[in-house]
C-alpha cells in the first residue's frame, strides 16, 4: 500500500513554482518549456487531485545545466520540490529531505 500525499504541501509548492515561472518566463524563453511541462500537474496539485504518487513525469534533465536557467537557484528548487512531493508518498518525501 502506498502511503499518503501531503495536498497541502503539493498545493503549495505547486504555487511557489507558478510563482518562479511567471517572475523568470519573460527573461528566459527555456522557462516556457517547465510551464509546458508542469502546467497540468500545477493545476492538479492546486485542486488538491494528487492522491498518489504520479509515474512518469515529463523533464529536461538539462534545464539547470546546459541552458541560460544555470544560477536561477529558486527556480530549480521549486521545481525539484514539486517533482519530488508529486512523484513520491508523504513519508518518502520526509525520509529523502531528512537524509
Amino acid at each position: 500500500m502506498k502511503g499518503k500525499m501531503d495536498k497541502k504541501a503539493i498545493k503549495q509548492s505547486a504555487i511557489e513554482l507558478e510563482k518562479m515561472i511567471e517572475k523568470y518566463i519573460n527573461d528566459y524563453p527555456e522557462v516556457q518549456q517547465i510551464k509546458n511541462c508542469y502546467a497540468d500537474y500545477i493545476e492538479m496539485a492546486k485542486n488538491r487531485k494528487i492522491c498518489t504518487p504520479l509515474k512518469d513525469i515529463p523533464r529536461n534533465p538539462y534545464w539547470f545545466i546546459d541552458t541560460d536557467l544555470v544560477g536561477l537557484n529558486e527556480l530549480e528548487f521549486a521545481c525539484t520540490e514539486f517533482r519530488l512531493r508529486i512523484t513520491l508518498d508523504a513519508k518518502t518525501y520526509e525520509f529523502f529531505m531528512n537524509i
